[in-house]
């Protein structure tokens, strides 16, 4: 069992958790050489969204990064076909690679119909598709560190869930926050005064001062 000791406060804590698990150590990414691409910030949610498909255990999956809130999607695929492909989300700019299923006549029909900008990235350039590149690799790494007796859909409800609700390093926001103005609770928002439970509280306090001949 690993024990944090550091007095640096929750963030330091939790980097020293990190770097003190083994499995976490085995499984970490490698840093990459390229320079990051230089993407114009979007406006708003979905306006710009990275695709890409990961595989693990026989299993696919689609992933999708909004450049605006960080926020992901994972979808559970039975293939990676064009079809299935075409049945996820409608954003404003779609950044892909260069597979077929991003590439066919319907794909570009699609986009076409549905006023998609479809930009493809440089197979000699993955810098271009970091954020859905980099969920790949976390969401790969997070399915092999869980629990063996825990099922893949808790897996990836947990990973998403938590990931949706930590603040980006970016935003210095939560993705969850960004997308619909509101963050679900979660174990940490506990530690965290509600602002509605507060106010309800201060108005309880200050009708207990009012004297019934105030009342009156």
């Amino acid at each position: 069992m690993l024990h944090v000791v550091s007095s640096g406060g929750i963030d330091d804590d939790i980097k020293h958790l990190a770097t003190s698990c083994r499995r976490c150590q085995d499984t970490a990414n490698t840093p990459s050489k390229e320079a990051p691409h230089p993407w114009i910030y979007p406006s708003e949610p979905f306006e710009r969204v990275q695709v890409d498909f990961a595989e693990h255990d026989g299993q696919h999956y689609f992933l999708l990064v909004d450049a605006y809130s960080k926020w992901r999607c994972i979808h559970k695929m039975s293939s990676t076909t064009t079809h299935q492909t075409l049945e996820c989300d409608i954003p404003k700019t779609l950044v892909s690679g260069n597979g077929p299923q991003f590439t066919s006549h319907l794909v570009r029909q699609f986009c076409l119909e549905n006023g998609i900008s479809h930009k493809c990235t440089p197979p000699s350039h993955l810098a271009s598709h970091g954020q859905v590149e980099r969920c790949v690799q976390e969401l790969k790494k997070s399915l092999r560190m869980w629990p063996d007796n825990m099922s893949a859909d808790t897996q990836l409800h947990r990973f998403v869930f938590a990931y949706r609700n930590t603040p980006h390093s970016t935003t210095q926001v939560t993705p969850a926050s960004l997308v619909s103005k509101k963050s679900p609770d979660a174990k940490f928002s506990l530690l965290k005064p509600n602002f509605s439970s507060t106010q309800r509280q201060r108005q309880t306090a200050q009708r207990r001062k009012i004297t019934p001949q105030a009342m009156l």
